[in-house]
């Protein structure tokens, strides 16, 4: 009896362990050992996979607008961003604000004291442009580039602007009509990120549909998702289409996985979404969907890509995922008060995912379902109007 029990034993010892081999998972690090097909983000849904519906919920919040309020934040004692502004200083506590014609194709450079220039930024659909030295001075210059409404010639010129009040700029620019709208979606896809990325695989699809119909345009959709350095992938992208099915189906067979510490590669998502191919004429918006921000060391990339994005005129609206932490709101919201953008934070009321940041926000924000939030956000920002949230109950 015995004889037979050891005999079954050795036999069944090697079929686990033809079965281990023949399975043999690929190692990669931080990851352990992974199926093959995890290889690229990829993963083989089986036919009986569904996707569950995913309404999140979110606030959104313009600092630009609430300006004085950022300034204590990040410069009172008590401010909740005071810290992380000591030592990572982004800039923001320093603001030029220059009105322009409605509708014009402006752009603004801010020069330093020996006449370099900075950076380029350009004015909202309502003329509204923002520009942040780094140093404080009486007076600032600034090279305004526009298109002469007579002549159609290029005009450049250099003007000075006061740093203690509002500058007006009367210039004879030609209005430019943006019939398309460019929409970028930037999002984290390590292990965290579950929740908000079948959320994009379930509204991306809606959101581009409603943006489209509401502003009787086109819509052309761009995916870039990251991870971070030594991870299966750092950056995956899909080029911008006309055809947001492509972008399912890029998004179909991905999944959040991997991640050890807690930065990721923003930096590089970052400045790879500003060198794709954004139209000329268009309005330019990249929501970025994360939880992290990039390691200590590069951030200084991660921000001069942000003012690359400025150069391009591309909009910055940052969705804060469940993990979400102080410093990460810090930069998330630092990096959207640059490009004239909007800070957006998930919340606790979907019931959906771990438990989300109360963002240092000392207003009462209307909480509305995120696919709602984006739709009037990207409308607000290709048409200059003002849209209300819509409150989920």
């Amino acid at each position: 009896m015995r004889k037979i029990v050891f005999v079954f034993l050795f036999i069944l010892l090697g079929y686990l362990t033809s079965c281990s081999v023949s399975n043999n998972p690929t190692k990669y690090p931080g990851y352990g050992n992974i199926p093959e097909n995890f290889i690229m983000g990829e993963y083989e849904l089986s036919s009986d996979s569904t996707i569950t519906e995913q309404n999140l919920t979110c606030i959104a919040h313009d600092d630009n607008v609430y300006y004085e309020a950022w300034l204590d934040l990040i410069s009172e004692y008590e401010g909740a961003f005071n810290y992380y502004h000591t030592f990572i200083k982004l800039k923001t506590n320093n603001r030029l604000v220059i009105y322009t014609p409605k509708d014009a194709y402006v752009e603004l450079t801010l020069l330093d004291e020996e006449g370099n220039a900075i950076y380029t930024s350009m004015p909202n659909k309502n003329g509204v442009c923002y520009l942040y030295p780094n140093w404080y001075a009486s007076y600032y210059n600034v090279l305004v580039t526009y298109f002469d409404k007579d002549t159609s010639l290029k005009v450049t010129e250099e003007i000075s602007v006061s740093r203690n009040r509002d500058f007006t700029l009367n210039i004879n620019a030609s209005k430019v009509e943006k019939e398309l709208i460019d929409l970028m979606f930037v999002v984290d896809t390590t292990i965290s990120m579950g929740d908000e990325l079948e959320y994009l695989k379930n509204e991306i699809s809606n959101v581009v549909s409603e943006v489209s119909s509401f502003n009787n345009c086109s819509v052309n959709v761009s995916v870039l998702l990251y991870k971070d350095k030594g991870e299966i992938y750092e950056t995956l992208y899909s080029d911008f289409t006309l055809d947001v099915n492509t972008q399912i189906q890029f998004l179909s067979n991905k999944i959040a996985y991997g991640g050890g510490d807690f930065e990721e590669c923003v930096d590089v998502a970052i400045e790879e979404a500003y060198s794709k191919n954004w139209s000329t004429n268009s309005t330019k918006i990249l929501v970025h969907i994360g939880d992290a921000p990039a390691h200590d060391e590069d951030i200084d990339k991660w921000y001069n890509s942000v003012l690359d994005l400025c150069g391009k005129g591309i909009t910055l609206i940052t969705v804060a995922g469940s993990g979400t932490n102080v410093k990460t709101e810090y930069l998330f919201r630092s990096m959207t008060l640059l490009t004239n953008g909007t800070y957006v934070a998930l919340t606790n009321d979907s019931g959906l995912g771990e438990d989300h940041l109360d963002p240092s926000i000392d207003l009462e924000l209307t909480i509305e379902y995120l696919d709602n939030c984006l739709v009037r956000l990207i409308s607000s920002y290709h048409t200059g109007r003002s849209y209300y949230p819509i409150p989920i109950n």
